[in-house]
């Protein structure tokens, strides 16, 4: 009768789920606000309750001035929620394993389990979606900054605000030098791949193989 959905902490999907979860909890905690009366806002109040174990999330963001802006958020911590999705009731259970912390952090490993009624099992590609779409519009006009750990690669504090070309300094012909490279690569893909080759600049600036025409 129920179907349940593992994410890991090491999902890319794990963090975007968290905020999702929040932002949804939020809209439903404005849609069913106690000025409204009657039976249905009522009983949704009390099958819907409000999350009580919540975990603070804190990020930092460089303005275009130089200044450092704090921002705090508040995410459902460890333990077990249920919220309401498309007149469907989820139970999201997030599980932390304090005694097995990550080979490459350090930090506890998680897991986050969503289950609901089996007949409801297709709302989980559109909880993905949305969740997605969040994220995306998180990071919208930023630049992600990865830094290597390990064998991996992770995302480096927050996304930094794209910087205009017009605005970088540099020796007269070195920035079209640059854009023509990097134009000519980023048209170039099929025909590294079409010999084999490693898609990737090793060399800035290098000659780049005309494609032929």
């Amino acid at each position: 009768m129920l179907v349940s959905v593992e994410v890991t902490g090491r999902d890319q999907a794990f963090a975007p789920l968290l905020n999702w979860m929040m932002a949804h909890q939020q809209a439903q905690i404005l849609g069913s606000a106690p000025t409204e009366h009657g039976i249905i806002p009522t009983l949704f109040r009390k099958l819907v309750p409000g999350s009580h174990e919540l975990q603070a999330r804190t990020t930092e963001e460089i303005l275009a001035n130089g200044t450092k802006q704090t921002h705090f958020s508040l995410v459902p911590g460890p333990g077990r929620h249920i919220l309401r999705y498309r007149n469907a009731f989820i139970s999201v259970a997030r599980n932390r394993e304090s005694s097995v912390p990550a080979v490459q952090t350090g930090e506890p490993f998680e897991t986050m389990t969503m289950t609901t009624l089996y007949s409801q099992r297709h709302i989980f590609a559109s909880i993905f979606t949305e969740a997605q779409e969040i994220a995306s519009r998180a990071t919208e006009g930023r630049t992600v900054i990865y830094t290597p750990r390990m064998v991996d690669w992770e995302p480096f504090g927050s996304p930094k605000r794209k910087r205009p070309l017009a605005s970088v300094v540099l020796e007269k012909g070195v920035k079209d030098r640059i854009t023509a490279d990097i134009t000519t690569f980023l048209s170039a893909r099929s025909w590294y791949l079409d010999r084999g080759i490693p898609y990737r600049r090793v060399r800035p600036l290098s000659p780049i193989p005309r494609i032929p025409t």
